[in-house]
């Protein structure tokens, strides 16, 4: 072996035995640091420690269930709140369903109203067929009252914007008070509480 080689070795062997001092020698910078993170997790508490793990485990899954838990309260309240809107809107049509067809009836309720005060002075000769008709006209009255429908009370009142309409204004006479309705010119009606058509009125005041 030429004395080159045997140089190399001698080397190589020395960078060996430098890192295996290296290696083994636990006061080197890199073990010193690695011992000092391991002993600080140890005084934290930070060390693997299955039970540590076990409790992190169960709040976290305890934090889910109260998620979960609040997501369904809140679903319930809102199927609450919804089922308690879609019976206030059943009750109110059922309370209202008629509305429509009383509304029609109003006007044949009025020409009833003017034919009766026609026939009221019929002679002799129509008396029978003034009492049939004064009778119908009883029966349409009572069926609308039946179903809600109520007139607005209105001559020798005080007048009222909210149920009457004020078509005319006359001067106030003796007896009279101010702001009274002194006549009805077309009944008004409410259904429940609903007012469906304004009297109209003529209003006394005074000048």
């Amino acid at each position: 072996m030429s004395a080159r080689s045997s140089n190399d070795k001698d080397k190589k062997e020395a960078v060996f035995d430098g890192v295996e001092d290296w290696i083994v020698d636990d006061e080197t910078p890199v073990f010193a640091k690695v011992r000092k993170e391991a002993e600080d997790d140890e005084e934290d508490g930070l060390a693997d420690d299955p039970e540590t793990e076990a409790v992190d485990e169960t709040q976290a899954a305890l934090a889910e269930a109260a998620q979960w838990r609040d997501q369904l309260l809140r679903m319930t309240a809102d199927f609450d709140n919804f089922r308690k809107r879609m019976q206030r809107d059943k009750e109110e049509w059922s309370r209202y369903a008629s509305q429509h067809l009383l509304e029609k009836l109003i006007p044949v309720a009025d020409n009833l109203d003017a034919a009766a005060l026609a026939v009221a002075d019929a002679g002799p000769e129509a008396r029978n067929l003034a009492e049939g008709f004064l009778m119908i006209h009883k029966q349409l009255t009572d069926v609308l009252s039946q179903e809600g429908l109520a007139e607005i009370p209105a001559l020798g009142e005080l007048f009222d914007p909210n149920v009457h309409e004020a078509m005319m204004t006359v001067e106030r006479a003796d007896g009279q008070a101010d702001n009274e309705v002194v006549m009805v010119m077309r009944k008004g009606y409410r259904f429940k509480d609903k007012v469906l058509r304004p009297a109209m009125v003529q209003v006394a005041k005074d000048k």
